[in-house]
């Protein structure tokens, strides 16, 4: 460093100070000497330059000290400079002073007071940058600060998760436990800390291990895995879960573990068995009831075959006594029989299938061969209250999903309801027409009629229990009809036609992958 000559009128230097002057300036710290009275610079060390960036030069000006100090600070430095310079002996202090550049530095400043008889006289002492010191103690500060902060939150979000009525856990790449809440340890009957470094396999055993092992592998590939199984508490009760498999990349995006996600579905998964229970037992009823009401028609539809049975049964016995018999017609009586056994036994199956209680079942259904079916058993009750019935089929609709004697009863239900809306009418010849479409996505039955339509104040409500414009009737067969509809993933809608009568709509999605 290059060592400046104070400004011209600045106080003049002890030449027997050069040499200890001159070993000072070779140091980072800036010495300096000041009125103790106006803290105008007698003397400032090379350093100085580097300090703030000001020449030495400037550092003589009567305000220099204190017009460089940070405002923030500029008032306390003052006060504390003029109260300990009183008490006389040596102090230090720390403020923020301004380079020249703007930039802002910390700085030390040691100070030695020189007393004479009425006070402080001089003022000696070191500038030291302590910029970068107080940069890493903020830093560590502030890192204490962030570790204070980070465990409470870490204790916020334990007691959050345990306090969560699902069972978390995650486990490193190995299939280790690295934590679990309260919940998941409790499933197995332990506590967290009996959890933590064991492996899955261990803790769940191997025969409950194995139903999940698939997804294990799956997420530890770095796929998410949502499943619902069956899993068994610790007492060996058989409990429905909802399961998800989520994996935890690093930045690189290599898997380092794990997210098990277990909530307990026993009790929905029960409700719902409960309720589907319960609805098919008010279909069952509903079934017995409206077969109830096609009992002469069932009786006549049976009445026919069986007739002509008996009828070809007596022509075989007579062509049977000719001399010789009469092959050829004992023939075709025979198959005129067998053709009428077939058709009494279908008319009996479709009654039992109507009427039997037992679980639904789900499989793929030809939806027109269905309509055709319940069109035929019901064609006896149609010409009784004088209504025809037209079915209308696409050659094009698909193949449907779902059980065929629930949908087989939305049919009857809504075909023997629109039977009743046409006998209110009187005097006028009933229509009925099936109408069965596709598109892309849905397959829709429209049931229409010619019958006075539905009022007003019924419309709206047809499909609420108990509602009904039928004195003797109850008001759950549409209400039946609309919740079989939409288990199916289907909507059942009712509509009044402008030119009279209503049409009855029923919407089945078309499962994925059908063709017509």
């Amino acid at each position: 460093m290059t060592r400046r000559p104070p400004e011209r009128g600045a106080p003049s230097i002890d030449k027997n100070a050069i040499d200890y002057r001159e070993i000072l300036e070779r140091t980072p710290l800036v010495p300096w000497v000041a009125d103790a009275r106006t803290w105008r610079f007698s003397y400032v060390g090379a350093q100085a330059v580097d300090l703030l960036g000001f020449p030495v030069e400037d550092w003589y000006n009567p305000s220099f000290w204190s017009d460089r100090i940070h405002p923030d600070d500029r008032d306390e430095a003052v006060s504390t400079c003029m109260t300990l310079s009183e008490k006389g002996g040596s102090y230090e202090f720390d403020y923020r002073m301004l380079r020249s550049d703007g930039e802002v530095i910390w700085v030390n400043d040691i100070v030695s007071v020189e007393m004479g008889d009425t006070g402080p006289v001089t003022l000696r002492g070191f500038l030291i940058d302590i910029s970068q010191q107080k940069a890493l103690a903020e830093a560590v500060e502030g890192g204490r600060i962030v570790e204070t902060e980070l465990k409470a939150n870490e204790r916020v979000l334990r007691q959050m998760v345990n306090s969560l009525p699902a069972l978390m856990a995650f486990a490193d790449d190995d299939q280790r436990y690295r934590f679990v809440n309260d919940n998941y340890a409790a499933w197995f009957n332990l506590n967290p800390a009996q959890l933590v470094g064991r492996t899955t396999r261990e803790v769940m055993g191997d025969e409950a291990y194995a139903l999940i092992r698939h997804k294990v592998e799956g997420v530890l590939r770095g796929e998410n895995q949502h499943s619902e199984m069956v899993f068994p508490a610790s007492d060996g009760t058989p409990r429905h879960v909802e399961v998800s498999h989520v994996p935890h990349f690093d930045e690189n995006g290599s898997v380092l573990g794990y997210f098990v996600i277990v909530v307990d579905v026993t009790e929905r998964v029960n409700a719902q068995t409960a309720d589907r229970d319960h609805r098919e037992t008010l279909a069952h009823f509903s079934r017995v009831a409206t077969m109830g009401e096609l009992a002469t028609s069932i009786a006549h539809e049976l009445n026919q075959p069986l007739a002509a049975i008996t009828v070809n049964a007596q022509a075989a016995s007579r062509f049977l006594a000719m001399t010789p018999p009469n092959l050829e017609e004992i023939d075709g009586a025979l198959g005129d029989i067998a053709g009428d056994a077939k058709r009494a036994a279908k008319v009996i199956r479709h009654m039992r299938d109507l009427l039997r209680k037992g679980e639904p079942r789900e499989e793929l259904i030809d939806i027109v061969s269905l309509i055709d079916e319940t069109a035929e058993m019901l064609m006896s009750d149609a010409i009784a209250r004088d209504c025809s019935i037209t079915v209308e089929s696409a050659s094009d609709v698909p193949l449907l999903f779902g059980d065929p004697i629930q949908l087989k009863q939305v049919i009857l239900n809504l075909v023997v309801n629109a039977f009743d809306a046409i006998s209110e009418e009187g005097g006028v010849p009933g229509a009925l027409t099936i109408t069965t479409s596709s598109s892309n996505e849905e397959v829709e039955i429209s049931i229409r009629d010619n019958g006075p339509g539905m009022p007003d104040d019924v419309s709206e409500d047809c499909f609420a229990p108990f509602v009904t414009t039928k004195p003797e009737g109850l008001g759950m067969g549409l209400t039946i009809s609309r919740s079989i509809v939409e288990a199916h993933g289907g909507k059942l809608v009712a509509e009044t036609n402008p030119e009279g009568g209503a049409t009855l709509r029923v919407l089945l999605p078309v499962p994925s992958g059908a063709e017509g």
